[in-house]
């Protein structure tokens, strides 16, 4: 509790907690190529150390404290050994590259004896056994009074020391609240730099999030359609201006689906463009009222009877703009291609004909097709498999064999806000909104 109002110090970064796996597991990679690179670094220069590369460079790199508030927290968590592995590195050759270690931990015997020889600096605080702080410090006749932040230091030999309070206050609550307005005045006044929180894709990404997001909103303002959050390092993925053609949804459950047009209705509802929308919602995917959506280009024919005509109007509109070299972006959802071939009746070679020349004046179909769809075969299947366009994929890679999986790494569970893009025969895990 009390080291919580210390993330708004202006040099502090991120704080992990132990029921963050996969945060944790990416501040560890990314201080594992911190290490690489400054070891690379001082190789180049011949120096062992940060003071001797700052003299011989005249670069300054940044002291990075890595605080560790009670170790046997972490033991005791899914990534004990790959952090106590990365801490054990840490604290043999942080020091000397400027990456230091601050630990604290109720009981010595629960650090790694390999970690512990590493940690030469060391503070024992009065302990119910005597014995703890021997272990620690070494060996003395020192007692200690049995007040708070009294303790124990070993510099050339142990002495008693008492630690200092950040701030007064004349009980716990007073000396925290106190800390919080002294590191809100510091964040205040602080004007330079700042260092980056470990990325981490949130738990729920709210369409309001991501669109404000700055990468994100310059995907748009350039004419590009933004997918989604990928999970490395947190960016936007998107279909860049002039490279949106066509976009595939496969899917094996309604809800996802669902969430999945609803997503790219609030993308393409972002572009500064106004694009033109029309949606063949033969599934009912959007269960409201057209009127209840806020955008008078939107087009839902929701009538069985007005499928037929619908398209085929698109199909001529295609045929006109092509005729007079007319280009406008406009999208069109299908919400399932095949009950919608169903209906309309439509020849394959006029499906094929839209979808190649469709691309030609503007108009991008974005249609969703399930499983089964796929496995068996079609025309117009084996002819979507030869286009082998972009696609939003909403299962597993290996739950399909319309599109080749491009790599062999296990994949976990997917939650209804995941899908991969496939994109020229790769695919990224993106999160997208809801």
């Amino acid at each position: 509790m009390g080291l919580l109002p210390l993330l708004k110090l202006p040099h502090s970064a991120d704080i992990i907690y132990t029921d963050h796996i996969s945060k944790m597991q990416k501040f560890i990679e990314r201080m594992n190529q911190e290490i690489k690179r400054r070891k690379s670094l001082f190789a180049r220069e011949l120096v062992s150390t940060l003071s001797a590369y700052e003299y011989e460079t005249k670069d300054h790199l940044p002291r990075i404290f890595v605080v560790i508030d009670n170790y046997e927290g972490i033991r005791e968590t899914a990534a004990s050994d790959l952090f106590s592995h990365f801490l054990t590195n840490l604290a043999r050759e942080g020091a000397s590259l400027g990456l230091f270690v601050l630990m604290t931990t109720g009981r010595s015997s629960s650090v790694q004896n390999a970690i512990l020889a590493s940690i030469k600096s060391r503070l024992a605080l009065k302990m119910t056994d005597d014995s703890e702080t021997k272990g620690l410090i070494g060996k003395h006749q020192l007692v200690m009074e049995d007040i708070p932040g009294r303790g124990l230091v070993k510099v050339n030999h142990p002495e008693i020391m008492q630690v200092a309070l950040p701030v007064s206050g004349e009980d716990d609550m007073a000396v925290l609240n106190n800390l919080r307005d002294e590191v809100a005045n510091l964040d205040d006044y602080w004007s330079g730099e700042r260092p980056e929180a470990v990325p981490i894709v949130p738990e729920v990404l709210r369409v309001s999030d991501f669109i404000s997001r700055n990468q994100t909103k310059t995907i748009l303002q350039a004419g590009g359609l933004p997918l989604g959050l990928e999970y490395e390092d947190v960016s936007t993925v998107s279909i860049q201006k002039g490279q949106i053609h066509h976009l595939h949804i496969l899917w094996e459950k309604q809800t996802v689906r669902r969430r999945i047009f609803e997503h790219l209705y609030q993308m393409v509802k972002a572009r500064p463009s106004r694009d033109e929308l029309i949606c063949f919602d033969t599934a009912d995917v959007f269960d409201v009222a057209v009127d209840d959506y806020d955008w008078q280009a939107y087009h839902h024919h929701n009538e069985i009877e007005s499928f037929r005509q619908a398209f085929n109007n698109l199909k001529d509109t295609i045929i006109k703009d092509r005729h007079t070299n007319y280009y406008q972006d406009r999208f069109v959802f299908i919400t399932d291609l095949a009950q919608l071939l169903s209906i309309t009746h439509l020849d394959d070679n006029d499906f094929a004909l839209m979808y190649e020349e469709g691309i030609r004046v503007g108009v991008h179909l974005i249609y969703a097709t399930n499983l089964s769809f796929v496995n068996r075969s079609s025309v117009i299947k084996n002819y979507l498999e030869q286009q082998a366009g972009d696609a939003l994929i909403a299962m597993k890679m290996g739950s399909q064999s319309f599109y080749k999986k491009s790599n062999s790494r296990s994949e976990s569970f997917m939650d209804s806000n995941q899908v991969y893009y496939h994109h020229q025969d790769e695919q990224t895990l993106i999160k997208i909104t809801r």
